[in-house]
C-alpha cells in the first residue's frame, strides 16, 4: 500500500511540473541580430542656473531621475522637451539666474531662443556622439570590411551596418570593390568608433541600423557613383549650404578628436553640449609655401541648436601635400613666415 502511495505521489507531482513547463512561454530565438543589455542610466531631474548653485527641474521629471545637470550639459537635454514645456522651464530659469536675466549666460539664453524651425524647413539632425572622440572611451574600435563570396559588409563594433552583394564574381574586381567600399568609409567615419557609445540608446536612434542618425535605414541611404554603391554614413557633422570649405588634404581624419569641435566646444566659456550634429560653415587650408614650415586647416563651426561658434585648427607636416586650391602662388591662403613679421629659420610650434 506504500509503495502504491508513493508511486501515486510522484506521478501527480510530474503531471504538475509538466503543466508548469507547457504554460511557460519559450525564449525568443535570436537569428543573427546582435543585441546589448540596456542601459541602467537614470535621467537627470533638472539644471543648474549659470553662475549661482541654485536649479530647476524638468517639467513632469522622471520619478527615477538623479542628480542636476551642469549647465553646459543642459541644452542638450532641453531640446528633447516640448516646445511649451521648454518655455516654461526656460521662464523658470530666468527667475532663478542672476538679477533675473540670462545675459550673463549665453548657453542657457542660446537654448531658450525659440529657434523652432518653420514647417517647410528641416530640423536639424541628431548628434552621433559614437563618432566623437574627444570624450574619454575604454572601447574604441576600427570599422571593418569584409568580404565572403559576392557579399561585401561594413562592420562596427562587432555588428554588421552595411551589406552589398556585388554582381560580379571575378575575385581581382571584388576585391578592389571591398577597398573602395573600405576606404569610402574610413574617410567619413575616421579611424575609430566608440562602441561604450554606439551601444549607448541615449542618441535617439540605433547606429546599427541608422548611423547618422539621420531617420534612413543603412541599406537604403547609399550613394551611388561610377557604378558603385556606398553608405551614406555623414561624417558626424553637417556642412552649411553654400559655405566656402576648401577640401581636407589626402589622408585627414574627419573625426580627429583636434579636428572635431566637441572638445573645444566644452573647454569654452558659455559654449558646452550641441543638441545637434554640429555645422561645419567654414574651411580654409593654409600652405606654406618654403615647406619648411607646417600647413593648417582652419575649421569654422556653428551649434545650430544655440548658434554659438567655435574654431579648430588641424596641422599637417610642410613636407605634406597641399591642394593647389589652397597653396597655389599668389592665393590668398598662402604663407610664408615673412608674412607674420618672423625671420626665416624661426622654430615654429
Amino acid at each position: 500500500m506504500k509503495t502504491r502511495s508513493r508511486i501515486l505521489f510522484a506521478s501527480a507531482v510530474f503531471a504538475l511540473l509538466s503543466f508548469v513547463v507547457l504554460l511557460t512561454p519559450p525564449r525568443p530565438i535570436s537569428f543573427g541580430q546582435q543585441t546589448f543589455p540596456p542601459t541602467n542610466r537614470h535621467p537627470a531631474c533638472g539644471c543648474y542656473v549659470c553662475g549661482l548653485l541654485l536649479s530647476v527641474d524638468f517639467p513632469d521629471k522622471a520619478p527615477d531621475c538623479v542628480g542636476i545637470l551642469a549647465t553646459d550639459a543642459c541644452p542638450v537635454e532641453m531640446a528633447k522637451l516640448p516646445v511649451e514645456k521648454r518655455k516654461v522651464f526656460c521662464q523658470k530659469l530666468k527667475e532663478r539666474s542672476k538679477n533675473e536675466s540670462m545675459d550673463e549666460c549665453l548657453i542657457l539664453r542660446g537654448a531658450c531662443d525659440d529657434n523652432s524651425p518653420p514647417e517647410n524647413e528641416t530640423k536639424c539632425e541628431n548628434p552621433t556622439p559614437w563618432t566623437d572622440r574627444s570624450r574619454q572611451c575604454t572601447d574604441a574600435q576600427a570599422p571593418k570590411t569584409e568580404l565572403r563570396q559576392r557579399v561585401i559588409s561594413v562592420s562596427m563594433c562587432g555588428a554588421t551596418v552595411f551589406r552589398f552583394e556585388s554582381d560580379t564574381e571575378d575575385a581581382l574586381f571584388l576585391e578592389a570593390q571591398r577597398g573602395a567600399i573600405h576606404q569610402w568609409v574610413m574617410e567619413r567615419v575616421g579611424s575609430k568608433v566608440c562602441c561604450d557609445r554606439f551601444r549607448d540608446r541615449d542618441a535617439g536612434c540605433d547606429p546599427r541600423t541608422d548611423f547618422d542618425c539621420d531617420g534612413k535605414n543603412n541599406q537604403t541611404d547609399v550613394v551611388v557613383t561610377s557604378g558603385a554603391t556606398y553608405p551614406d554614413f555623414g561624417m558626424g557633422y553637417v556642412t552649411g549650404n553654400g559655405a566656402s570649405i576648401d577640401p581636407f588634404p589626402p589622408g585627414t581624419d574627419p573625426n580627429a578628436p583636434d579636428f572635431r569641435p566637441e572638445g573645444t566646444a566644452r573647454n569654452s566659456k558659455g559654449v558646452g553640449e550641441c543638441a545637434c550634429k554640429w555645422e561645419l560653415v567654414k574651411g580654409k587650408m593654409s600652405c606654406s609655401l618654403d615647406r619648411t614650415q607646417r600647413h593648417f586647416y582652419t575649421a569654422t563651426w556653428r551649434c545650430p541648436a544655440t548658434k554659438a561658434e567655435v574654431t579648430t585648427i588641424k596641422y599637417f607636416p610642410g613636407t605634406s601635400p597641399c591642394s593647389a586650391k589652397s597653396g597655389a602662388p599668389g592665393s590668398h591662403m598662402a604663407w610664408t613666415l615673412s608674412d607674420f613679421g618672423i625671420a626665416s629659420g624661426t622654430e615654429y610650434p
